[in-house]
């Protein structure tokens, strides 16, 4: 499931900092801002992980017969982060 798009409403913990702190801009505290970035970092890591493993299965299925539950699993995998 992708959320991410511009629209701040799709921002909840952006929002949240800025009520807490009584902006209407968006402005967050620079702590907020590197944790969210190191969360993203982290997310996009795992997702290039997955993307790789993902691919490796995509040769080995084209040279092999893997069973469906196999690829219904990576598949899951690979839903869940998007």
């Amino acid at each position: 499931m992708n959320t991410s798009t511009t629209d701040t409403t799709q921002t909840p913990r952006t929002d949240e900092a800025c009520e807490a702190m009584g902006l209407k801009a968006f402005v967050v505290p620079v702590e907020t801002s590197r944790q969210l970035e190191r969360e993203l970092a982290e997310k996009s890591n795992e997702v290039a992980r997955l993307r790789e493993i993902v691919e490796r299965y995509r040769v080995w299925a084209t040279s092999e017969n893997p069973t469906q539950m196999e690829l219904d699993n990576l598949k899951q995998k690979y839903d869940e982060l998007n």
